[in-house]
């Protein structure tokens, strides 16, 4: 082994860090959240009474006082805040100033910023698309019912009244599948598509919207999506079959973990955000004291932590502690400096396999660079039997069996 450069450790309470925590210093608890964003080392909140920024966990109003702002999205140093009545308005100056845009609608429901691309969804049946901060405009889609848009690289997803529309082409061209449902959120994640629709639960493509499957009719009414290497965050309301709150699944809508600890009243989440090492989820509810802003650890959910950067010569993966478990194990692996080019990080995927060899949960899936790491598997929704965990990166692979009992 080389020499020792650093050694930390994250330690995760069994208190409430390890838990939903409600940020309403400032705001209040029953202010309606319909949107959040991270510029500028400040968090922001869009709510019906104008912008909320939080500085060390307090909140501030800082403009468009008494305004109903839907939506939120920065791009570089600006910050976008769409009102459902006013149009589109930027700040240059972390919300100090804003100015309205030559964006000409009179409302706007929902932003998506991805590289310099803002997407705004008017309430004049368009999507609008600016490439320059707001100063020009392409508009795309006309005469639809939009809610929701995502986009990655080449690809937008829209979600309209009762159809799904995909373009991998930058809008030239569409497929448009009806689903006879209102679509409330939508997702892009690698080749997965999500869609959140209505009361029918989470619809999924893997071919740019031209075939669609159904999963989770229960995780239904999924108001926000939150992207996380292969973990999927979902925000839903309470209508109808299951509660409000979050939820995980790391199989693209197979399995999902109950991530609701620390609420209480259960809101309903219209937004989430992930920033630096926190997940943050926005609450709207009528006349109820959980809404407001709320915060948990997202190496608390996801699991994985880095215990050690002493460098090692080779890759090893550890027998998982405890063994046999019930539900939670953990998973320690080190990851050995590259030999041959040491900038070049080998993306490292560690996956859990049924006792048939079908994939049961993706753990990690990222480069990291080289040094000790430890990753928690909470199997709480996975029935009891062997499963097996392996470790891929570059030519190495390592397999480890373990027992889950229930």
């Amino acid at each position: 082994m080389k020499k020792l450069i650093v050694v930390f450790i994250l330690l995760i309470s069994s208190g409430t860090s390890a838990q939903w925590v409600q940020l309403s210093n400032g705001m209040g608890t029953n202010r309606v959240v319909t949107s959040l964003t991270y510029n500028g080392n400040y968090l922001f909140a869009g709510t019906y009474s104008g912008v909320y920024r939080n500085v060390n966990d307090t909140w501030s109003r800082i403009g468009l006082t008494n305004k109903s702002v839907t939506a939120l999205a920065s791009i570089s140093g600006n910050i976008f805040a769409g009102l459902s009545d006013s149009g589109l308005f930027v700040s240059t100056n972390s919300g100090f100033n804003w100015t309205q845009t030559s964006l000409g609608v009179t409302g706007i429901s929902y932003l998506y910023a991805n590289g310099n691309n803002l997407y705004a969804v008017t309430n004049q049946y368009c999507l609008a698309v600016s490439s320059n901060n707001g100063n020009n405009w392409t508009y795309l889609l006309t005469n639809e019912l939009i809610n929701t848009v995502a986009a990655s690289v080449n690809k937008i997803c829209v979600g309209c009244l009762d159809k799904i529309m995909v373009s991998s082409n930058n809008g030239a061209n569409w497929n448009s599948t009806d689903v006879y449902n209102t679509v409330l959120s939508v997702a892009i994640k690698g080749n997965y598509i999500f869609a959140g629709v209505g009361s029918n639960g989470l619809y999924v493509s893997t071919n740019n919207g031209i075939q669609w499957q159904t999963y989770a009719t229960d995780i239904s009414t999924i108001l926000a999506f939150c992207v996380s290497g292969n973990n999927l965050f979902v925000g839903k309301s309470d209508y109808p079959q299951i509660a409000a709150g979050t939820y995980l699944t790391t199989d693209n809508g197979h399995n999902w973990i109950n991530l609701n600890q620390g609420f209480y009243g259960l809101p309903a989440i219209s937004c989430l955000l992930i920033v630096n090492d926190y997940i943050y989820a926005g609450a709207k509810n009528n006349y109820t004291d959980y809404n407001a802003v709320w915060k948990r650890p997202i190496s608390e959910i996801i699991g994985i932590q880095s215990i050690s950067t002493e460098i090692h010569t080779k890759y090893s993966i550890s027998q998982n502690y405890p063994n046999p478990f019930n539900p939670s194990t953990k998973i320690k692996f080190s990851i050995p400096e590259n030999r041959k080019l040491k900038t070049d990080n080998s993306v490292v995927t560690l996956k859990v396999y049924d006792i048939l060899g079908k994939e049961a949960a993706t753990l990690v899936n990222e480069k990291l660079q080289p040094g000790t790491y430890e990753v928690n598997w909470n199997a709480a929704n996975y029935p009891s039997g062997v499963y097996y965990y392996k470790l891929t990166s570059g030519d190495f692979s390592d397999t480890k069996r373990m027992i889950l009992i229930k």
